[in-house]
């Protein structure tokens, strides 16, 4: 077993230099595995390049073309563009922080502003040197205390012949160097807004990798504690253990708050470079370059804000590589202003394309025009202007199609040189009418007992002038019914004697005509919808009687067979001819408000169940159910039925029973009265299902003890009761 002793061990690295963002405010042109390097020039001042440079032993250098005395020969692509393949490298100095700005600068020369096209990618790998991880201040204090709990813990779990080689690993690998690896980043640049430089400042997201390497230094101690449990004899170790436990936790939750930079722990403790080798790759294309040479610059900089100063100071003492280009020709076209085409009307059938064009004078010497047309299949036709600016082009084996579009322009040509005009695009005129799309209709649902078909047709726009449309439906017996179709689209057929029957199969059309053709559109079939309701026999409502003074009529609809979707209504016709439907509850039962209607003894009610069905278009009802209504409801005459009380034994808590209650008067109350010894009373509500309870946890009652029980019946001011029971108390 190794102890741990409360050793000093030496802190190696403190501070990355480029702490980088994975998406960078701007690009930077940086590069590694260099062909061809020029070294900075060694006119500045040392003094002024240790308060901004943050890189020593720099280098840029170009990853392609061909070396010069003095630069890069770049060689120009098929497109005319250029391929920048930059590489900038170097090593930190020592005084770098870590939340110290870290800045990437390319002074883009006068020469290449404007000509970026394309993309800027980025590829950036900088490599760290190892650290202690527990060396850092205040980590420091939290490592040492676990490394007492830890030496305690192997020193007894040693002689139980116990090896914790895990938890002896992961505490040896916070006391030794530790390699923080290689931070890299890709990513797309942007110009500054003048153009003049490409940045990036890395100190962040290099910052954040630096904190979160560092703090994944410490999974395996968090690993090995976390898997440690003590059973048995090794039971004896739990102690130490439940120690151990809160200790690294406290040093988990520092090291977690590095990680999410909420502490400033490592940052404080990080003042020096721990940075080796920086590589930056930069790759983008140039275009329309005219300078035959360019001279671009590059530096590493503390500075997050890039002023006229310090560009200059880039300029002046950044790492310089000059950029040759080939030598341009001059083109006579370049100035010279080539107008669109104006085409005359194209209709299907003709055989040519025809139109004019202005020509700008002066016209360079040896230029010649020709107009060029782009058939909708790709192909290319061309034609000789003539010196008035006239031109024909022959369609040859193309036959002009009704909507097609063909793209026209002016090409003037001088030697290699070609310039083109702006296109003219001109569509082909088509027979309004032959190349009209008559839309397929929409239909409506079609139910059973529907006096009329309905439905919608999208048409398209422009309608050609003196066109009008019909819709026609074919019935089953091959009758065919017409009507027209409003601006809209809309249109209402009436069936007239026929009437709908489930199944049934209708064909819709809608037929286009200008006066002498007509065009139809695809058969739309409809199928009529059967009544789901068809065979249902709707119940008719139960209710209870509806006297003088009721306020509902109440009651239940037998729900046993209803089709899926349909809504179950209940309606009353009230003696003066008026109606009222409410829903029927999901069990079946309703309720009617008829406080409002001030009904009379005898006045006549009728009531019918209806069903509803989305699919159904007229619904069912009932038979009618008539009653009268009755007189104001009174417990005269009544009988009040008494209660069935449980047997009762000493210690039971509650008294509980039924009573049988059977058409009651509307808005009667029962209550079950219990007499104790000592004329000593209490009531207790009957329950709508007729139980009723009552709680004597409160009573001694002996064995033998006589308990009266009758049941009270209120209705307004009318009492009434039923007879006596009595129960005596047994032994259990």
């Amino acid at each position: 077993m190794k102890k741990f002793k409360r050793s000093r061990i030496s802190f190696i690295g403190t501070l990355i230099l480029l702490s980088a963002a994975l998406t960078p405010n701007s690009l930077v042109f940086l590069g590694d595995d260099s062909r061809y390097e020029v070294n900075a020039a060694e006119s500045a001042n040392a003094a002024d390049l240790a308060d901004v440079s943050i890189l020593k032993g720099t280098q840029l250098s170009s990853k392609n073309g061909t070396i010069v005395n003095d630069g890069v020969k770049l060689e120009k692509n098929a497109d005319s563009t250029y391929d920048l393949n930059l590489s900038f490298k170097g090593t930190a100095v020592a005084d770098v922080g870590l939340i110290s700005p870290k800045v990437i600068v390319f002074a883009i020369p006068e020469e290449l502003r404007g000509k970026i096209d394309g993309p800027i990618m980025i590829n950036a790998n900088a490599k760290l040197l190892p650290l202690v991880p527990g060396d850092i201040p205040v980590v420091k204090d939290l490592v040492l205390n676990v490394g007492d709990l830890v030496t305690r813990l192997l020193g007894l779990a040693k002689p139980l012949g116990l090896k914790l080689d895990s938890l002896e690993k992961a505490f040896e690998g916070l006391n030794s160097l530790q390699d923080l690896g290689s931070y890299h980043a890709s990513f797309e640049g942007k110009l500054s807004p003048d153009g003049k430089y490409v940045m990036v400042d890395f100190t962040d997201g290099l910052g954040q990798y630096v904190r979160t390497t560092y703090a994944n230094l410490f999974n395996p101690l968090k690993e090995a504690v976390d898997g440690l449990k003590f059973t048995g004899l090794l039971a004896i170790l739990n102690p130490v253990l439940d120690l151990l436990k809160p200790v690294v936790n406290s040093l988990l939750d520092l090291v977690g708050k590095i990680a999410n930079g909420t502490s400033d722990v490592l940052t404080n403790a990080l003042q020096a470079n721990v940075l080796g080798d920086v590589n930056f790759d930069f790759s983008t294309k140039v275009s329309d370059v005219t300078a035959e040479k360019a001279k671009v610059t590059a530096m590493a900089v503390n500075k997050p804000v890039i002023d006229l100063d310090l560009l200059n100071t880039i300029h002046a003492n950044g790492d310089s590589l000059t950029l040759y280009f080939d030598k341009v020709e001059e083109d006579p076209l370049v100035d010279y202003p080539v107008a669109s085409p104006v085409i005359e009307d194209v209709v299907e059938g003709m055989i040519s394309l025809k139109g004019q064009v202005a020509i700008n004078k002066p016209v360079p010497v040896g230029v010649t025009f020709n107009a060029k047309v782009e058939l909708p299949n790709g192909a290319t036709l061309s034609g000789v202007i003539n010196e008035d600016g006239t031109f024909v082009v022959p369609f040859a084996d193309y036959q002009p199609q009704g909507n097609d579009q063909l793209k026209i322009v002016v090409e003037a040509s001088a030697g290699k040189y070609t310039k083109t005009s702006d296109p003219t695009i001109k569509q082909v005129i088509a027979d309004p009418f032959l190349h009209y799309v008559v839309s397929k209709p929409a239909i409506n649902d079609i139910l059973e007992g529907m006096p009329n078909l309905d439905g919608h047709v999208a048409l398209a726009k422009p309608i050609p002038a003196g066109v009008s449309f019909t819709a026609k439906v074919t019935l089953p017996d091959g009758t065919t019914l017409t009507g027209s179709v409003d601006p809209d689209g809309h249109f209402t057929l009436p069936f007239g004697k026929y009437q709908p029957q489930g199944a049934d199969q209708l064909e819709i059309v809608i037929e286009a005509s200008d006066g002498n053709r007509t065009k139809t559109s695809e058969t739309e079939i409809k199928q009529v919808i059967l009544d789901p309701l068809k065979n249902y026999q709707v119940p008719k409502p139960q209710f209870k009687s509806v006297n003088e003074g009721s306020k509902f009529i109440t009651g239940l609809v037998d729900l046993a067979n209803v089709p899926a979707g349909t809504k179950l209504f209940v309606q009353v016709q009230f003696p003066d001819g008026l109606l009222r439907k409410v829903a029927i509850e999901n069990d079946g039962t309703f309720s009617i408000a008829i406080a409002d209607k001030n009904l009379k003894e005898g006045n006549p009610l009728r009531l019918v169940t209806i069903a509803e069905h989305p699919q159904s278009f007229k619904g069912k009802v009932s038979d009618s159910v008539v009653f009268a209504v009755g007189k104001i409801p009174s417990l005269a005459g009544y009988v009040v039925p008494a209660p069935v009380v449980n047997p009762i034994f000493v210690g039971d808590t509650m008294i509980k029973g039924t009573v049988k209650i059977v058409n009651p008067p509307e808005g009667t109350s029962f209550t079950v009265r219990v007499r104790f010894p000592g004329n000593v009373y209490e009531e207790t509500p009957v329950n709508a299902d007729g139980t009723f309870s009552l709680d004597i946890s409160g009573r001694q009652l002996a064995v033998g003890t006589s308990v009266t029980l009758n049941t009270a019946a209120t209705l307004g001011t009318e009492a009434a009761a039923s007879g006596r029971v009595i129960v005596s108390v047994g032994a259990k």
